[in-house]
């Protein structure tokens, strides 16, 4: 690894430089701070830098820390995208008169969110009928172009707290042409209207546009833009019967005397991938580009177009036939064992094989019923007699279940073994009694391996740890 610079390190290679500038010297020496400071500035700037560069060299596997996940993220085109509610709206007509709810009509629900009719429906007077609203709002953004360069960029305001980004359309106001998503521009013709979408390691986003005579589209000097975003809430809360209402009003006594209220949830919507998820997503090969044909990475594409997933686990024909035999039933088969909360499971099928059969449609699809398995685990401590055992020991389960449990990223997905020795030290790391020169600590366990089974969803729950002290006596 190479040595990481202090700020005083290169604060005084840059003094003895100074050496061969006698005037900038003098100046240093008494004490003039419009040399001192430039040079503290740069200093920090630069030993940061050199932080950087040495937490890179030793995270060439694992990314640790958050700042280089989320570069690791833009690297390979995961955008902090959420994906909205579904639900079903029942409507009840008390009128005497038909009441015809079209599709884009926006309803309010008990805490002013905007929701948008995606299919619409006749109510006859007295009648009662349904229709599906998605919980998403839109705002316009307009751009004109202030030069005319290869790769241009628009950069995209960010959201209002509590927004989240779910879908982009950039339309070229002259001609109304709403231009296409290209990720990185693959399969695209020069003047092929398109765009890529682009992040940096602080997520904010840009818009970019072609390269004159290789791809894409390149715009000209003051042509103007549209970028229309669509934005949700994330994980709506409401429940069946939450009441909802018009955004806007009729004037006809059929709008006047409806009402409207929650009936099914049909898809719990999704809050853009957290840290922890982004840290699972990179780990995929980064040449994947929309096509789960390269290196076959059935399970990033679900992820990433269906997350969240309580466990997802995919595999083909091999390992099924390395577990349970062969099966010339088995051929040209992908396996699929989950668990998904937010919607049914006959529809979480259909929405599977819909993403599979787009990506490559040469795949059967067979569903295996998940296997829940806890994974147990003895830990014995020697603690120092000041520290208390019983609070020590709900902290260890705090942390084990976090990293391990039910709910954690580890366990989402199958065929994964606990490293012992890492979480040696994370609970040495996140438990201060377990710090000091004398307490101590091991781990046994019973199951060590990875899962029998594919489907198998492991994780350590609070009935499968088991702690105990042998307290240590200090003279």
């Amino acid at each position: 690894m190479s040595d990481i610079l202090t700020k005083k390190d290169l604060y005084d290679s840059a003094l003895q430089e100074l050496a061969a500038y006698p005037e900038l010297a003098i100046r240093v020496q008494a004490g003039d701070t419009l040399i001192t400071q430039q040079m503290g500035a740069i200093a920090q700037m630069l030993a940061m830098v050199s932080w950087q560069i040495g937490l890179a060299e030793v995270e060439p596997w694992t990314r640790a820390r958050d700042s280089m996940v989320l570069a690791d993220a833009t690297a390979k085109g995961v955008m902090p995208y959420a994906k909205p509610p579904r639900w079903r709206i029942n409507i009840k007509n008390n009128s005497q008169t038909t009441n015809t709810i079209e599709a884009g009509r926006r309803l309010l629900d008990n805490k002013s969110r905007v929701w948008q009719v995606i299919d619409g429906a006749t109510v006859q007077p007295q009648g009662l009928a349904s229709v599906t609203a998605v919980q998403r709002e839109r705002k316009t953004v307009s751009h004109t172009v202030t030069h005319t360069a290869n790769f241009y960029k628009i950069e995209i305001p960010p959201l209002d707290i509590d927004q989240y980004l779910i879908a982009i359309d950039v339309i070229r106001k002259t001609d109304q042409v709403t231009f296409k998503l290209a990720e990185r521009f693959n399969n695209t013709e020069p003047n092929d209207e398109v765009y890529h979408l682009m992040s940096d390691e602080s997520m904010r986003l840009w818009i970019e546009f072609g390269i004159a005579g290789i791809a894409g589209y390149v715009p000209s000097l003051g042509e103007q833009f549209d970028v229309v975003l669509y934005y949700t809430y994330g994980q709506t809360q409401i429940s069946n019967a939450t009441p909802f209402g018009f955004e806007y009003s009729f004037s006809s006594e059929s709008d006047k005397q409806t009402e409207l209220y929650a009936d099914a949830m049909l898809d719990g919507g999704a809050y853009p991938p957290n840290i922890v998820e982004m840290r699972e997503m990179t780990s995929f090969p980064s040449i994947y580009d929309e096509n789960a044909v390269y290196l076959a990475e059935f399970q990033f594409l679900l992820t990433r177009k269906l997350a969240p997933f309580v466990f997802l686990s995919v595999w083909n024909e091999q390992l099924e036939e390395a577990v349970r035999g062969a099966s010339i039933d088995n051929i040209n088969t992908l396996f699929v064992s989950f668990i998904k909360s937010d919607i049914s499971p006959e529809q979480a099928q259909a929405r599977i094989r819909q993403v599979i059969e787009y990506a490559d449609d040469s795949y059967k699809v067979r569903f295996v019923d998940v296997l829940e398995k806890h994974i147990p685990i003895e830990i014995r401590l020697r603690l120092s007699p000041v520290h208390d055992f019983e609070s020590v020991k709900i902290r260890i389960q705090e942390v084990l279940l976090a990293q391990y449990g039910r709910d954690s990223q580890w366990a989402r997905r199958g065929r994964n073994r606990i490293n012992w020795r890492a979480t040696g030290e994370l609970l040495k790391d996140k438990i201060t009694e377990l710090q000091d020169a004398i307490s101590d600590l091991s781990i046994a366990v019973t199951d060590d391996s990875i899962a029998s089974y594919p489907e198998e969803f492991r994780y350590v729950s609070k009935q499968s740890i088991q702690i105990s002290n042998d307290a240590l006596v200090v003279f």
